[in-house]
């Protein structure tokens, strides 16, 4: 369920170029000592683990960032391509509540 998730969140998320950190907290649940944390490493995490195996499938666009302040690793953006949108396909229905408002 939670890849199906994450898939869902960057189907919305990564329409345009973002950072694999923004991209990390728009498609997670947020966890309170990743959030106080001062290093981001649920960016660098999601980056490795998600964002660079759906570029390397062609699912996402990657880019480097040129202002990157590392000489090894340049820091990248992704965005999704053409491909994410024919590969997944999203039908969403709400369930009926009785009596009242969801939230």
């Amino acid at each position: 369920m939670g890849g199906v998730s994450i898939a869902w969140s960057l189907a919305h998320a990564a329409s345009t170029w973002d950072t694999p950190a923004r991209l990390a907290r728009y498609s997670t649940v947020p966890v309170i000592g990743i959030l106080e944390a001062k290093e981001d490493f649920a960016g660098h995490a999601f980056e490795l683990r998600i964002l660079r195996l759906l570029a390397i499938f062609g699912l996402l666009d990657a880019r480097k960032n040129a202002a990157s302040t590392d000489r090894f690793v340049f820091a990248r953006h992704y965005r999704k391509t053409q491909l994410y949108d024919r590969f997944f396909s999203f039908v969403v229905t709400l369930e009926p509540i009785e009596g009242g408002a969801r939230h």
